[in-house]
């Protein structure tokens, strides 16, 4: 799976960061200031998210308008703190299953609202909810036509139980 986040503290839009997480060990090398420590930042600070949106109707939910964002605020002087300083824009996290071709899930936190909406991923478009479309959602599985295109369980478990994700901070 990769994980893409934009305007995250330190990660302004177009220096966005991209992760690959792949089962097993994941570890973070980076000079000084490189964005190390926000990064274990961002997974303590949206664990809260992550496991909102295993709610299906709370993702449902956020397909259709906004829903509630539960950001962690032990340690977090204010929601404006999670956003970089560098723009206006909001927080965007990509969550793709697939690369080739692109599927997945892209969340959105505008800033100043303590909301946050979701579209699905397909190659270079991003959906919202229509109750037309053959793309829907069930148990953390999004499906397309019957057929299950993207499970999104390993990415959802890594998030909210955090000894399945083994995160160790190295300094270069």
């Amino acid at each position: 799976m990769q994980l893409t986040i934009n305007n995250y503290r330190c990660f302004p839009d177009p220096r966005r960061v991209r992760i690959d997480l792949r089962p097993g060990f994941t570890a973070f090398l980076g000079t000084n200031n490189a964005g190390k420590s926000s990064l274990l930042r961002f997974f303590y600070e949206f664990q809260g998210l992550f496991g909102t949106i295993q709610d299906e109707s709370a993702l449902t939910h956020a397909l259709k308008t906004s829903h509630p964002f539960p950001w962690n605020s032990q340690g977090l002087r204010h929601p404006d703190d999670l956003f970089c300083n560098h723009n206006d824009g909001g927080i965007v996290i990509e969550v793709l299953a697939s690369i080739s071709p692109k599927l997945g899930l892209r969340l959105t936190i505008p800033r100043a609202q303590n909301m946050f909406s979701a579209a699905f991923i397909e190659g270079e478009k991003a959906h919202r909810y229509d109750p037309n479309s053959p793309v829907r959602v069930n148990n953390r599985q999004l499906f397309r036509d019957d057929t299950t295109t993207v499970d999104f369980t390993p990415i959802f478990e890594g998030f909210t139980d955090s000894c399945a994700m083994k995160v160790t901070l190295l300094a270069a």
